[in-house]
């Protein structure tokens, strides 16, 4: 006769890990509407990427287009992304991406 196992040594067995998507969550975190210290991290590190613009992904840009016309649908400009945690470059990127003059 066989026994089952108790409900606690059913919840030891080890579930099999699900790989985080370090884009992804980057990207998610550009998009999401809370506005904080993993957002300013995130436009942060965008800034601090070495590839140019046109070689990353087309769905982080994406992301960062959203989150920049957030910003600048409250009246502001280049000075506003550059407060709000984007570099220079990526900050006049994003204008010119956008159709708007800093």
């Amino acid at each position: 006769m066989k026994i089952a196992p108790a409900q606690d040594e059913q919840s030891a067995v080890p579930t099999p890990a699900v790989a985080a998507d370090p884009l992804q969550t980057l990207c998610d975190t550009l998009l999401s509407t809370s506005a904080g210290e993993a957002k300013a991290g995130a436009r942060q590190l965008i800034s601090a990427m070495e590839r140019p613009w046109e070689q990353l992904p087309s769905r982080l840009k994406s992301a960062a287009r959203s989150d920049a016309h957030a910003l600048l649908s409250a009246s502001g400009g280049l000075s506003e992304l550059r407060s709000a945690g984007y570099g220079a470059r990526t900050a006049e990127q994003l204008m010119r991406d956008l159709g708007r003059r800093g």
